[in-house]
């Protein structure tokens, strides 16, 4: 009695019909009224439609999956009316959770939402942006800064071996040091190991200060012709490189000693000049053969082998060097000029110049020293130029007259009165030794 007594008094509240539509969003939402006559049951009511109520206050309960419950208690005052007995509310209600609300303001706010998930995704685009382009600069510093570490290690190491050039243990590329064979004006000679395959090669690592800026090209150059070279009596050429501006070669590996050790103990005489006369003129033969010039014969690059073999070596090598980088006319030889023909002396070297060298090397085999010889280099070249050719046999009786005439005729000041090539000299060899 005492509750409908208070709707009669609600201030505008009149008992009629009312009529009352209730819109909620999500437009999902159930709906139930709850009136004083049916408090524990409640009506279910169309969302957005319009129902009939007549009361002047009652609870409606609004619920939709992933949102919050709402209980609402609607009052019916005059003053809210949008018509004549007519009343119209609006609810929303809150999501729960960050997708629901993600979902919700699309739903709700699809323009806005749509903006500002543009906005948000090309923040994030820049920010990915930003931080791959941070990334890129911090890899460019850091490979920058690597880099100059190792740049700084290396100089450090240069400094180091200026001081101990000893390079034994070390690796030079894809060859691990085991030993020094030899050292002259020119180069080193390694003996090295394949760190791979462990075979066994020479290395000749050349001076860098006795090169110009072009000898790069000209190493690859005259050693891609070296390795055509495959004969008995050639020492091999299998590959070259550069070590911190000095270039070096990949020669075969070759047991026993130089001619020059073996001259250091005196003549050989006249069968073990003559044998090693045939096979050094038959490795040059096949040299010429293929259009290689020596240019640098002498016994220093003239190998014997225990088993009686011989190796030339250093095919190409005097021609990357340059006469004018070898030899100074100031009393120091940073080459030997006791092989070398008077044309050769003035720049120009060529098949005759090889068999100028052989028939000076020659010489020395049989008598124990050179045609001339000198205090200076200037002097040593001169008399080859101008002095009379020497006899072999004056020195050594024991030499054959036929051997004697071939060697004057290998030592001829003018290259046209040499024999014509080591084809001649091969066969009059065969009939001195006939």
């Amino acid at each position: 009695m005492a509750l409908w007594l208070l709707f009669l008094v609600t201030p505008g509240w009149t008992q009629t019909s009312s009529d009352v539509t209730v819109n909620v969003f999500p437009p999902e939402a159930e709906i139930r009224a709850y009136f004083p006559n049916s408090p524990g049951v409640g009506d279910g009511v169309a969302n957005g439609g319009t129902f009939q109520v007549q009361v002047a206050e009652f609870h409606l309960r609004i619920s939709a999956p992933g949102y919050e419950t709402r209980e609402v208690t609607v009052t019916l005052r005059k003053s809210d009316q949008v018509a004549p007995g007519k009343w119209s509310f609006e609810y929303e209600l809150r999501p729960e959770g960050m997708p629901s609300a993600i979902r919700h303001e699309f739903r709700r706010h699809p323009v806005r939402s749509f903006g500002l998930s543009g906005v948000f995704l090309t923040g994030l685009a820049g920010a990915a942006l930003w931080t791959r382009k941070k990334a890129r600069v911090e890899a460019v510093e850091a490979r920058a800064a690597r880099d100059e570490a190792e740049r700084q290690a290396l100089a450090t190491q240069e400094k180091l071996e200026q001081v101990d050039p000893n390079l034994i243990g070390k690796t030079i590329d894809d060859y691990r040091v085991l030993s020094l064979l030899g050292e002259g004006a020119f180069a080193r000679v390694f003996k090295v190991e394949h760190l791979e395959y462990r075979d066994t090669f020479a290395m000749k690592l050349l001076r860098p200060e006795l090169l110009d800026k072009s000898v790069g090209e000209r190493v690859e150059r005259e050693m891609t012709i070296g390795r055509t070279l495959v004969h008995p009596y050639l020492v091999r050429t299998f590959g070259f490189g550069t070590f911190r501006d000095a270039p070096y070669l990949v020669l075969e590996y070759v047991e026993g000693l130089t001619l020059d050790d073996r001259l250091a103990e005196g003549p050989l005489g006249v069968s073990g000049t003559l044998a090693i006369m045939k096979k050094l003129a038959e490795g040059l033969e096949y040299a010429h053969g293929k259009g290689v010039v020596h240019r640098d014969l002498k016994p220093a690059n003239i190998f014997l082998t225990p088993k009686g073999g011989v190796k030339i070596l250093d095919f190409g090598v005097a021609k990357i060097l340059d006469t004018e980088q070898r030899l100074t006319l100031t009393g120091q030889a940073l080459g030997t000029p006791h092989y070398m023909s008077p044309e050769q002396a003035r720049g120009h070297a060529g098949v005759a110049s090889d068999i100028y060298a052989l028939g000076a090397i020659a010489f020395e085999m049989l008598t124990g020293s050179p045609p001339y010889d000198g205090d200076t280099a200037l002097e040593v070249l001169t008399s080859h130029t101008f002095a009379d050719i020497p006899s072999a046999r004056e020195i050594n009786s024991a030499i054959p007259e036929s051997l004697d005439r071939l060697l004057e005729t290998m030592l001829c000041k003018s290259p046209d009165e040499r024999p014509a090539n080591m084809g001649v000299v091969l066969e009059r060899l065969r009939q001195v030794a006939a």
